[in-house]
């Protein structure tokens, strides 16, 4: 039999209580236990290691911060166990020196159990910083004045010199890129202008840039072609210009972004191009003979070029044709389309040859006098110089339905041909026959014997040019760059000092 005293220590016990049930007055009563859980913990344990290498540690510690809470001071290398509610936890390891790097970051976020305890490492290493030493030699003829720029994983690192040496110090240990951009056209790096570095612990790590610099092209007057390529390791296109049978190839831009459809003057001495970025595109245009470029006041614009005499633009924005000044000024329709592109100036002037849908048009430069020039899916392209002719290219089947976006971007996915329209006859003329290839961005000789073009027939996209009397194509560059788009022009040499950037 119980007592009170054993009655009264069962319901205070934390795990058990006594229920009394009476079977029966004679019988007496019958006890009978029954145990309950106890509630369960509130907290659970996090244990935090921090583990710290190298040669410069942090000698006043860091400090731990959970959930944003008040910061708690830990030393480089030791153990915190902290007693927190169970639930999902941020710690966050802050104060760390400069020249210290938390490996995977120095954010965590930790699940703590009731009871239990979860573990978080924090492995960080502290070496003594490295430096990258950085020189420049330059050498050849007409070398570039401007010096270049220098950036490390993208980010600029200040500006060198023909010949000099610059220091970056306080790098952290590990592996880099590092680039040399706004080198002149007319001068190149053979060992490329990106380099990968290693940089070790408290040593200096030596980079060479050897820039070797060339004779302008086009300080020399003659026909030219302008072609925007890729160069093989470069980010994005830009903007080269070349003698007419491909060599001498020296670049003319080179800037964040790409540069597409270049054009040149009637005078040779200015460049109408667009360039693309994240942040939109632009119509630029640049002048050949001081590398200054300029950018217009029109937005939207999907391709432009130069009137014979070039004074006036006609360009497409939204599938419509405009025209307007050279400067950008007084713009006006020349058509109302929805799917109007590639305006071709004839050379007096009065008339444009243009795209709409999969048919070629001509136009009067007022916007009058509009009628279709083929029934078949064909493409404009330049009138010849004595205006008899107009070079097309024929679309075959593959990508006749998303024309705009094969034929400018991805050319090669267009199956194309080019073929000649005389102007009064309606006749063509087969240029090329090449089923199931492409050829693009066809451009004439100024003596209007030959055409320039690109084709990507040998697994890359090619400078060719071919004559107009039945011999073969030939590829003028044969190069691992990719080119996009070509534009011919006479040249008669610089007039002033070259500038770069």
């Amino acid at each position: 039999m119980t007592t009170p005293a054993d009655r009264v220590r069962a319901r205070s016990s934390p795990w058990a209580f006594l229920v009394t049930i009476c079977l029966g007055w004679a019988a007496g009563c019958q006890e009978d236990k029954i145990l309950v859980p106890p509630p369960p913990p509130q907290s659970g344990k996090l244990l935090v290691t921090l583990i710290t290498t190298g040669s410069g540690p942090d000698a006043d510690g860091y400090h731990l911060i959970v959930d944003q809470g008040a910061p708690i001071a830990v030393l480089p290398s030791s153990e915190v166990s902290l007693t927190l509610a169970p639930g999902s936890h941020t710690i966050e390891l802050a104060d760390v020196a400069a020249n210290c790097a938390v490996r995977g970051g120095n954010e965590r976020v930790a699940g703590v159990t009731a009871s239990g305890t979860t573990a978080v490492t924090f492995d960080v290493f502290c070496p003594i910083p490295g430096t990258i030493r950085v020189s420049t030699t330059t050498s050849g003829p007409s070398p570039d004045a401007d010096g270049y720029l220098l950036s490390l994983d993208g980010a600029p690192r200040g500006t060198l010199g023909q010949q000099e040496v610059l220091d970056i110090g306080s790098i952290h240990p590990g592996s880099y890129i590092l680039r040399l951009s706004s080198v002149a056209g007319n001068c190149s790096i053979p060992e490329g202008t990106s380099r990968y570095v290693t940089v070790a612990e408290a040593l200096v790590s030596t980079v060479l840039f050897a820039v070797t610099c060339v004779p302008w092209i086009d300080d020399t007057p003659g026909e030219k072609l302008v072609v925007a390529s890729r160069s093989y390791g470069d980010e994005d296109y830009n903007l080269y210009i070349m003698e007419i049978d491909g060599s001498g190839s020296q670049r003319l831009t080179d800037n964040v972004g790409d540069e597409f459809s270049p054009e040149m003057s009637p005078d040779g001495n200015r460049i109408l191009f667009l360039q693309w970025t994240q942040a939109g595109r632009s119509l630029r245009v640049l002048d050949r003979v001081s590398r200054q470029e300029t950018i217009l006041p029109t937005k939207g614009v999907d391709r432009a070029i130069w009137s014979p005499d070039g004074s006036r633009i006609a360009f497409v924005r939204a599938g419509r044709l405009f025209r307007m000044r050279s400067d950008g000024s007084e713009e006006s329709s020349i058509t109302f389309g929805t799917d109007d592109r590639d305006p071709y100036w004839s050379p007096d002037g009065t008339r444009i040859a243009f795209t709409r849908g999969l048919r070629v048009f001509l136009v009067n430069a007022d916007g009058s006098g509009l009628q279709p020039v083929s029934d078949e899916p064909r493409a404009s392209g330049p009138w010849s110089p004595d205006g008899s002719r107009i070079v097309l290219t024929r679309l075959e089947e593959g990508c006749t339905y998303y024309y705009y976006y094969c034929y400018y971007y991805e050319p090669t996915w267009s199956p194309s041909d080019l073929v000649i329209l005389d102007v009064v006859s309606g006749g063509e003329t087969d240029v090329t026959q090449t089923p199931r290839l492409s050829e693009w961005s066809p451009v004439w000789a100024t003596d209007g014997q030959r055409i320039f073009f690109l084709f990507a027939g040998e697994g890359n996209a090619d400078v060719y040019a071919i004559r107009l009397d039945g011999s073969p194509a030939v590829n003028l560059t044969a190069s691992p760059a990719l080119e996009s788009w070509i534009s011919i022009g006479q040249v008669r040499g610089a007039t002033s000092p070259r500038r770069w950037r």
